[in-house]
């Protein structure tokens, strides 16, 4: 993952949703290393955390500065060749900055959506 384009500002949500096995910190709890001002532990984070830019920081022409994750209610991002989507907030995926996005990456990728309630669903792209 490149470094990130666009500064997370006060986003924090990839500290909330993602695991972080160094930390013994499941996925979808706060880590205990989050603050008000970031991470206490930046300048030590875990590999996992050093390596990590969601899609909207690295600058995903799909993502507009208002798709920030803490904003829209949506986190994408990359594992290997595949798009994973996590709706933060129930209906945030049916925006439609983000049927759209959810469309044209289904073009050429498999795409993982998790709905806010729970619901998972894996779209793979059409046969050529």
């Amino acid at each position: 993952m490149s470094a990130p384009d666009r500064p997370c500002g006060d986003c924090q949500i990839c500290c909330e949703v993602m695991a972080v096995a160094p930390l013994s910190k499941p996925p979808a709890t706060r880590c205990p290393h989050q603050s008000t001002g970031g991470c206490a532990i930046y300048a030590e984070r875990p590999p996992v955390c050093r390596g990590f830019a969601c899609s909207w920081a690295v600058g995903d022409p799909l993502l507009p500065k208002r798709a920030r994750p803490d904003l829209s209610g949506v986190m994408v991002w990359w594992e290997g060749e595949v798009v994973r989507m996590l709706e933060l907030r129930a209906g945030a995926l049916d925006a439609p900055l983000f049927r759209e996005a959810l469309g044209l990456y289904t073009v050429g990728f498999t795409v993982r959506v998790e709905r806010a309630d729970g619901r998972r669903q894996e779209l793979r792209p059409a046969p050529i």
